[in-house]
């Protein structure tokens, strides 16, 4: 690779890393009647991923205060994320989950990975902002 690749490369990776964006996240599958709590965590870090308090930023909202399902998590520094989302319908703040490991509360994830056996990774559902805007949509189950 000669001097100018180089120079052009380090120039777009600390191009990329000084900005910020804005994720539009649209969750779909909301089960009727729509209450609770949803819960959007927003991961950075792939060792922290089962860690409940190990979340970049968590927001939470009232569905019943909320007039829809679209939420906008802005002012983010570009890099790697994934994004796990759960509708807290008894409001204790946990996935309630039932004997077999089964959530029994609607669950989404970013890149909506399917697993049978086993909750997704961070790998399963990490992504990366490296521009100012960015649409996701996570199915609830």
């Amino acid at each position: 690779m000669g001097p100018f690749k180089v120079i052009a490369w380090l120039f777009i990776v600390w191009y990329w890393q000084e900005g910020t964006g804005r994720i539009s996240l649209h969750c779909d599958g909301i089960q009727e009647p729509i209450q609770g709590i949803i819960y959007i965590y927003l991961y950075n870090d792939a060792t922290k991923w089962n860690d409940p308090q190990g979340y970049f930023h968590l927001y939470k909202y009232n569905l019943s205060a909320i007039p829809g399902t679209d939420f906008t998590l802005e002012n983010l520094p570009f890099g790697t994320y994934a994004i796990r989302v759960h509708i807290d319908q008894d409001d204790n703040g946990e996935i309630d989950y039932n004997l077999v490991g089964q959530a029994l509360e609607q669950t989404g994830f970013s890149n909506n990975p399917v697993k049978i056996f086993s909750k997704p990774t961070f790998r399963d559902s990490r992504f990366a902002l490296l521009k100012p805007a960015l649409k996701l949509q996570i199915e609830l189950r």
